[in-house]
């Protein structure tokens, strides 16, 4: 998720358990792990690739993600004290100051800190835990897109008007504001092709 492996690079075991100094069978249950998140994937006789995704996944992770992020902002909004948006408002003034020749972890993390921080408040642990794997599988793209200096100030905006309706505590009007931001991120990354596979139906 770092990009340290580029998209769709061939990740050999010998090579990996020589650089992290660990014999082969972690790497290999490792790498079971990561298939299972989605992360990587494994062809028979071939090995082990860094995943990408075709926009048939993006399109779909996309619609699913609208769903389960509105809804954990639906829940959240009548449990969000005044200090937590606070928090937020200072998170989402610290990524509109990020800049160009900021590393792009820079903004990822700082991003996905003001995310959980409301879908954290919905109280729902199960859905806090579909989330977090939706947004495990497209992070790389996310990060790319950082670089973006109209994608950050886009998604500042955005934020801004999520913060609005927590405040007022108009749980319809901010899952309706997040599900927008959802759909952006997505029009963002067709609009960049970032390493997407193939399959580009």
């Amino acid at each position: 998720m770092s990009g340290v492996f580029r998209l769709g690079a061939r990740l050999d075991q010998q090579a990996l358990a020589q650089r992290y100094n660990v014999s082969i069978i972690p790497v290999r249950e490792g790498l079971k792990l990561l298939e299972a998140q989605g992360l990587v994937r494994t062809e028979q006789r071939r090995g082990t690739y860094v995943a990408e995704l075709s926009v048939q996944e993006l399109t779909e992770m996309t619609l699913i993600r609208e769903r389960l992020e509105g809804l954990a902002v639906s829940l959240a909004t009548p449990r969000i004290p005044s200090a937590t948006l606070d928090v937020l408002e200072e998170l989402n003034a610290r990524m509109d100051n990020v800049r160009d020749d900021d590393p792009p972890s820079v903004w990822r993390d700082l991003n996905r800190e003001w995310h959980f921080v409301i879908y954290s408040a919905s109280g729902a642990a199960l859905l806090l835990q579909l989330i977090g794997t939706l947004w495990d599988r497209t992070s790389i793209y996310r990060e790319v897109l950082a670089n973006t200096p109209t994608v950050r100030c886009a998604s500042v905006a955005q934020h801004t008007e999520v913060m609005a309706e927590l405040r007022r505590g108009d749980a319809a009007g901010a899952a309706r504001a997040i599900r927008r931001h959802v759909r952006r991120g997505q029009r963002d990354m067709r609009v960049a092709e970032i390493g997407f596979g193939t399959n580009k139906k």
